[in-house]
């Protein structure tokens, strides 16, 4: 993660208003394969960071499409703004419904704990 860019407080205070995801690529071929279509690399393959903003579809690339918010944005300012210049176009319809979900336990676990995330697990009778 690019702290440079990330831990700057224009850009945290402009990430409040989208949803911001974390893909499970190197455990998910399907997801992978979605990344691959977003981002190109050198070797072709899924690297270990990449950097797009999506429209609502999730599927039309609205900025980016990098290893990194470096190649899309000059520094944090400039990502920030960029980031307001998107909301203009759009006008909220509600807050998220959930919280970010991976199928399985086995899954979860190894991406909570890459991410430094919490974990909950529910199970559901």
């Amino acid at each position: 993660m690019d702290r440079s860019f990330l831990s700057q407080p224009a850009v945290i205070e402009a990430s409040r208003q989208f949803v911001c995801v974390r893909l499970t690529t190197y455990e998910d071929e399907l997801e992978a394969k979605f990344l691959k279509s977003l981002v190109r690399t050198g070797s072709g393959q899924v690297e270990n960071s990449s950097f797009a903003i999506l429209d609502a579809d999730g599927k039309t690339k609205l900025a980016g499409g990098g290893r990194g918010m470096d190649q899309v944005y000059r520094d944090a300012k400039d990502m920030a703004d960029g980031m307001a210049r998107l909301l203009k176009k759009y006008s909220p319809k509600g807050e998220p419904a959930s919280l970010p979900l991976v199928p399985t336990v086995r899954l979860a676990l190894p991406v909570a704990a890459s991410d430094g995330q919490p974990l909950v697990v529910v199970r559901v009778k």
